[in-house]
Formats: C-alpha cells, structure tokens, sequence
C-alpha cells in the first residue's frame, strides 16, 4: 500500500472548510480490543449527533484513518446524514495501530490531542512486533552506571526529613523529604506510612503525570504502606496545589526562556547532562535507596505504580534499580522518541520534534531518555495499559516500551475507547495483583470479570 505523507502538526490540522454546526461523534468497530493480523480489514463506524441545529443535520465533518502517524489511508470531508453512521474500512500493511477520526471542520486542536468534541479509535495490527524508532545506544549501561558512580563520588546525599504537621489523612504520618543530585539540586517528594507502628510495610514508589506535580495533601497515603512520592520539579514543593502551580508556571517560564521550550524538553538540545530530566533521575535512584533502607520498609516487597509521566519515569528507575520486586504503569509516557522515523507520533512529550532548533543533537541524546531502552533492562514481573484513543501517549508508543520489556513475566492491557487515563477497574485488577491477590497470577486476576466490565483482554 502505497503511503501519502502529510504534515501533522502535532498531531493533526484541520482542513480549511467553512463553519458548521457541532457534532459529537461516537466510534465504534466489531472486537475493538482484538489484536488484528497485517493485512486483515477492519470496518469503524461513525456515529454523528448534531448539537446545534434541531431541523435536519447542520454542514460537513472530517472523518479520515491513520497509522497514529504519516501513513493516512483515507480522509474525506464528508455531509453526515441522520441515522445513518460513516463507515471507514482499512487496513495496515505492517505492525501497528489502524485509527479512525470524526472531527468538526474548523475545530481547534492542541498540540498532543485532537479538541473538544472531536475523536478517535483505533485497533491493534500485530502490536506485539512494535519496535522503537530509534537503537539503543551501544554505551547506554556504561553511561547510566557512571553517571550513578559519579553522583555518589561527587555530591553527597544530604537527605532531609521534615513532618507535616497539618497532615489530613487520618492514621498516617507524613514527611516532605528532599535528596541531592548535580547541580545543587533537590529532588523533592513527600514520604507516608501508618501511624500504628506495626511494620515492616511494602514500599510503594510513585511519580505523578506531568503538571505541577504532588504537595503534601496529594502525597499517596495507602493502608499498610510506606509511599514514596517524588516530585520531578527540582522546587521545594508548596503547602498547597495554588503556590505549586504558581511554582510551576514559574519555572516553565524559565525554561522556554533559556531553552524555548517546556520542562520535559528543555535541555536536551544542548546535552545529556542538560537534559531536565537527567539530574532528576540520578536524584531519584538514590531516593529510592534511601527508602528502601528505612527500618519501617519490607525490602522483598518494593513496588512502583505510575501513569503518563509517572508511567516513563517507573521504566526508568525500574530500569536502573534492582531493588524493586514488581511494578504496573498505564499509558507510559517518554517512550519511542524516534517514532517519527517509522511514520508514527512519537510518545509524549516528543522530545526531538520540541528541540526542533537542535534536531540533531536531540536526536542523538533522545535514546538515553527513552523509557523503551530502560525497559530492557526491567527483569521484574510487570503489567500496562493502554489507552486505544489516546493522543498523548499513542498506543504504538505504549507498545514500543512494553515489546521491549526484559521481564518474563509481563502482561498489558489495552482499553478501547479509552484515552489518556486507566479504567478504574483495570486499576483495580492491577492493585489486586501488585499485592499478590490474584486467582489467575499469571494473567492479572479473574479475566473474565475484568473482560466483562472494561471489554479488554491481555496480550501476553
């Protein structure tokens, strides 16, 4: 099948047509989490409300399917006509996944999403072959393992501990902690645990998705834990979710000031060790060491849970620390950046493409920070999601990370017509198995309770 290459921005731009009246869309297509062979045809329908007019539909809707990317199969501007639903057929001549879009002409979109109003779908072609744009570094271990060695030579961890005081959720204690890493900075975060003394307790780590990140009253307090929230600001957090983002906006000024773009991507364009995200991961390796020694803390149960962000940063210290024991992330974020080099978009928060004016040297740094190449190196038992109507974290990139997961023992779960989030009761299932509850252990829990309630199943 011959490719029509057009230029996405972001993620797609709309085609000039006049004004017209509002739709919600709605998308649908037979077994919409089965994984299809190459070449095999898939039929979505699209089903268009009119919200404004109540005689007869208003004017035109965009309706088109992609690969997530470049390879655009169909793209019609089309009059929809009541009760009747837009059909879409196509196929994928190589692995990946088919989208289909309903989209009001004129319609703003943002960068990592398709606007108000607007949707998508998509099915999985042989996913399970998905590999990352972009090789692994051949010195991606020895770097990793130096910049560790030279953290702890060079600075020392000078951890702080501090109670707050004014803690809301009953039972626990809670302490903002802080821990050195290059360039005089902190990596902050808030630690929690029971209050009745009766530990050793698993510690569980987390990092939130991207934003203004954790203040105390949002630190991850859970029954019979010790929790680890690590922000990836290197800013004292603020006593409340008003000053952090205030903080934050701050420092994203900064930012695209120095490097004219946001945090998750300032830097990279000048080096590694510029890189945001460099100081911050260091910082956050040996946080998790500090934590792991803490006498409350039962060191054979280490667990991660984290989206989006939160979801890249589990494969990167997952990757670099062999003290976790298991871990789930949901749609994983900072994964397959030289995804644009296969025709698909890349993972958020498409580093190279942000560092547009330093291309080629984000290019060549951009695999140190791919949570694919940390994922390789992850040999604990694992489990993911991911959203098949995501436009932030693609599901080709979610794939990208998982294929390259080095655990034998690894399951994901893809959530049709879900976008950039996780089903509560996938979130359940997944708690259930992190804490070895399971009836199926293999397999996440009771499947066909899970298949029942969320219509997803695992690809093993």
């Amino acid at each position: 099948m011959k490719k029509r290459i057009v230029i996405l921005a972001g993620l797609i731009l709309s085609v000039g047509v006049a004004t017209a009246s509002p739709y919600k869309f709605t998308v649908d297509c037979d077994e919409p989490a089965r994984m299809r062979k190459v070449g095999e045809t898939t039929e979505f329908r699209i089903t268009c409300e009119d919200l404004a007019t109540t005689n007869g539909f208003g004017g035109p809707v965009e309706v088109w399917l992609d690969n997530f990317g470049t390879n655009v199969l169909v793209r019609r501007t089309v009059c929809p006509e009541k009760g009747k639903p837009i059909v879409l057929r196509g196929t994928l001549t190589e692995p990946g996944f088919l989208r289909a879009v309903a989209m009001n002409p004129g319609s703003k979109t943002t960068f990592f999403g398709l606007g108000k109003g607007n949707v998508c779908a998509s099915v999985g072609y042989e996913p399970e072959k998905i590999v990352q744009g972009l090789p692994c570094p051949d010195d991606f271990d020895a770097y990793w393992q130096g910049e560790r060695k030279r953290l702890a030579a060079e600075v020392p961890l000078a951890p702080t501990r501090e109670r707050v005081t004014d803690y809301r959720k009953k039972g626990f204690a809670c302490w903002k902690v802080s821990f050195a890493t290059f360039g005089g900075k902190r990596v902050w975060g808030f630690l929690t645990m029971p209050e009745d003394g009766k530990g050793p307790w698993p510690l569980r780590v987390n990092v939130p998705g991207a934003g203004p990140a954790a203040v105390a009253a949002s630190a991850g307090a859970r029954p019979g834990e010790v929790s680890l929230t690590l922000n990836v600001h290197p800013f004292e957090p603020a006593a409340d979710a008003k000053e952090q983002k205030k903080l934050y906006e701050a420092q994203d000024v900064t930012c695209r000031k120095r490097y004219g773009t946001t945090y998750a991507t300032s830097g990279l364009g000048v080096s590694r060790e510029e890189y945001f995200y460099h100081d911050i991961i260091l910082g956050m390796d040996r946080a998790v060491d500090w934590a792991v020694a803490l006498p409350e803390v039962d060191r054979s149960r280490v667990w991660y849970s984290g989206g989006s962000q939160g979801g890249g940063f589990g494969m990167f210290l997952m990757g670099l620390n062999k003290s976790f024991t298991r871990g789930y992330v949901w749609i994983c974020a900072i994964a397959d950046h030289g995804g644009y080099r296969l025709g698909r978009i890349p993972g958020w928060p498409r580093l190279v493409q942000c560092n547009e004016k330093n291309r080629a040297v984000a290019e060549r740094f951009a695999p140190y920070f791919d949570a694919c190449n940390f994922a390789a190196r992850v040999k604990i038992p694992i489990r993911m999601s991911a959203g098949l109507s995501d436009c932030c974290c693609p599901p080709p990139a979610v794939w990208s990370a998982y294929n390259a997961l080095g655990s034998a023992d690894k399951a994901i779960v893809p959530c049709p017509n879900v976008g950039h989030s996780i089903p509560s009761d996938v979130s359940a299932e997944f708690e259930r198995w992190l804490k070895g509850k399971c009836v199926h252990e293999r397999n996440c829990c009771d499947e066909d309770e899970l298949f029942a309630k969320n219509d997803v199943f695992l690809v093993e």
